[in-house]
């Protein structure tokens, strides 16, 4: 979690709000003299911190150079914590640290302890920006003592902020915890309630971690309160999000969707993007784990579009603060030559006294007339340079939010396959196995009750009829197992080299009787001689299932046969019955779980739906192909395409 620390700086934190005029400010300016406009000055310097720093680095300068002309000590010290505020905000923090000390030197000289009281406090921050967390809780401390003796209760309130939050980045959250329970009790006492919440917040953080999340969703919520009290729509966002999160764990999904959408709006209203981003990851999870993929697929995009716009706000304020740099660069240096022809002017009266001298000054005046122009042309490349870069960068992030929609939709059909996957799973267990079980128990029953009475036919018609649905159910269990072991990647393909024809036979043989009972001839038409290296286990299950299919659906005296191409660095073979066959519209589903298809054969025969699909993988795992030509009532032609060498 991305923690926020709190700049205290002098008595600006309580002349500022959200709600100050800058452009009122500013036109101030031309009617302030002295130490009041070193006051003003340093007041709008401030305001751009999170705007545009260089701006605000220009102000508190100018500022500086007033209080040092009016002696005001004091003013120049709050000019000089102003520069290191925004070089922090602008990630410069070795000068901010150096403007921050200058200006605690200062405020030590002048005996305020105010102004010392800010400097700590902010050097405590850069530290902590830079990850020097021990001294940061340091400076923290002193910042704070100093607080205690002022009776400053509200920079206490976010001294032990600062210090517990500090503790978190540390994973020290029973020390995090005794700082925000200060801020409790001084709570109790003293009207800090619009500062307060985040201790509750940050108590909650703690408890979280330590592993106590119903303690912790107490301190959620009454953070969330104090923060709607205070129409602090950002901050109550955050936590009725931290709420929802909580929820989601505990798998109380309707009370994690509620805090998730109230988190949503608020988030919204307070234009808060950083985390209306979470927000959004967030609700596509609820929405995963209430199988709403759709508006799980709805709220990815989302999120992709907002983290989209927080790019794009970041590179334009980035932009924009390069523009202000460098328009200050260039007014500066617009002065310089003004400077510059004033002396010009000044050579041109001075010439009718000492021409030589004039002449040298003029050629001076040139050449660096020349120097500044090329420096100028040279800086405004470089800028050129730079923006081409940003735009360069936004459109590579374009195509990455591309790729990601790309990868969503992917995932999207993979979870398809995964359901239809589970739906088929399911449906062999409550009806393919337990169908035949029913007819077992069913004959069984009969032959228990009645033995004596049926004849010798009837007893063997009964028992015939057990002998088929134990069949079937041990050739169910059999592709069930099989396919089982290829959807969790547990079978093994170890390829050797094997005589095609003998592996043909060798898989064809347990079916042979089949064939025989249906008066179905089966021809093998292989080359004795053709070698292949392949898996033998896998493949003979998958040739087997082949012929066992073509068995099924040939009428009685028909016939199948089995050819094999060789295609230079592949295997063709060929299974081609004088079966049934079948329309395109099964051609199509023929290979795919979610929609298998399981028919009687001619002699009524019984399928368990996997057959193919697990002929199509073993297959697969071979490194070949499998397709299929058709037609009703002629037959049907399996094409395996193999590859001959592994």
């Amino acid at each position: 979690m991305k923690y926020s620390y709190i700049i205290i700086l002098i008595l600006l934190s309580q002349v500022l709000s959200a709600q100050t005029n800058i452009d009122s400010l500013e036109a101030l300016i031309p009617h302030k003299k002295g130490i009041d406009k070193v006051d003003l000055l340093n007041e709008i310097s401030f305001y751009y911190w999170n705007k545009s720093p260089q701006k605000g680095i220009e102000y508190a300068q100018n500022s500086k150079k007033i209080a040092i002309n009016n002696k005001y000590r004091n003013g120049e010290a709050r000019a000089l914590l102003n520069i290191g505020v925004h070089y922090w905000a602008k990630g410069a923090f070795d000068t901010a640290i150096t403007f921050s000390y200058r200006a605690m030197k200062i405020f030590e000289e002048t005996g305020d302890k105010i102004g010392i009281k800010s400097s700590l406090n902010n050097i405590g921050i850069i530290y902590s920006a830079t990850n020097k967390l021990d001294k940061a809780i340091d400076y923290f401390t002193r910042s704070r003592q100093i607080a205690v003796e002022l009776n400053d209760f509200r920079s206490q309130v976010n001294n032990n902020n600062n210090i517990g939050e500090t503790y978190i980045d540390l994973k020290k959250y029973e020390e995090a915890l005794i700082y925000f329970a200060k801020n409790i009790e001084i709570s109790k006492t003293n009207s800090v309630e619009d500062i307060i919440s985040s201790s509750y917040t940050n108590i909650g953080i703690c408890l979280m971690e330590l592993n106590s999340p119903e303690k912790a969703i107490n301190y959620f919520e009454k953070a969330y309160l104090i923060e709607l009290k205070m129409s602090n729509n950002h901050q109550a966002s955050t936590s009725a999000n931290q709420i929802g999160l909580f929820y989601l764990k505990q798998k109380n999904l309707p009370q994690a969707f509620r805090y998730f959408k109230n988190a949503e709006k608020l988030a919204e209203d307070a234009q808060a993007l950083e985390q209306l981003k979470s927000i959004q990851g967030n609700l596509a999870e609820y929405y995963i784990a209430t199988n709403d993929l759709r508006k799980a697929l709805d709220y990815k995009n989302k999120f992709i579009v907002t983290n989209d716009s927080l790019y794009n706000e970041r590179s334009s304020m980035q932009i924009a603060e390069m523009r202000a740099q460098f328009e200050s660069e260039k007014k500066e240096k617009e002065n310089e030559l003004l400077r510059k022809d004033n002396d010009i002017q000044e050579l041109e009266i001075e010439k009718q006294i000492n021409l030589r001298n004039s002449f040298i000054g003029i050629l001076f005046l040139v050449i660096l007339l020349v120097f500044i122009l090329i420096n100028r042309f040279a800086i405004k490349k470089k800028a050129n340079l730079v923006l081409s870069h940003k735009n360069n960068l936004i459109e590579n992030h374009k195509k990455e939010l591309q790729l990601n929609n790309e990868k969503l939709e992917e995932q999207y059909q993979q979870l398809k396959l995964l359901n239809a996957t589970k739906d088929k799973f399911f449906t062999i267990i409550s009806h393919d196995l337990k169908e035949p079980f029913n007819s077992i128990l069913g004959y069984a029953e009969l032959l228990r009750l009645k033995f004596d009475t049926y004849d010798d036919s009837k007893k063997i018609q009964y028992i015939t009829e057990i002998n088929n649905s134990l069949k079937f159910v041990y050739k169910l269990i059999e592709n069930l197992l099989a396919w089982a072991q290829t959807q969790t990647g547990k079978i093994s393909i170890i390829k050797e080299s094997l005589n095609l024809r003998e592996l043909v036979e060798t898989g064809i043989d347990p079916y042979r009787l089949n064939a025989s009972r249906k008066n179905i001839n089966i021809v093998i038409k292989v080359p004795v001689v053709m070698e292949m290296l392949i898996d033998k286990n896998t493949s003979l299950t998958f040739i087997g299932n082949i012929v066992n299919n073509a068995i099924k659906f040939t009428p009685e005296g028909g016939s199948i046969s089995v050819e094999a191409n060789d295609r230079n660095d592949h295997v063709e073979l060929h299974f081609i019955d004088t079966g049934v066959g079948m329309p395109q519209e099964i051609i199509e589903k023929l290979f795919r779980i979610d929609s298998s298809i399981t028919t009687e054969g001619t002699n009524n025969e019984k399928g368990t739906g996997l057959g193919l699909v697990l002929c199509k993988e073993l297959i697969e795992k071979n490194g070949g192909t499998i397709s299929v030509k058709s037609e009703v009532n002629k037959g049907s032609e399996f094409i395996v395409l193999l590859p001959k060498n592994g």
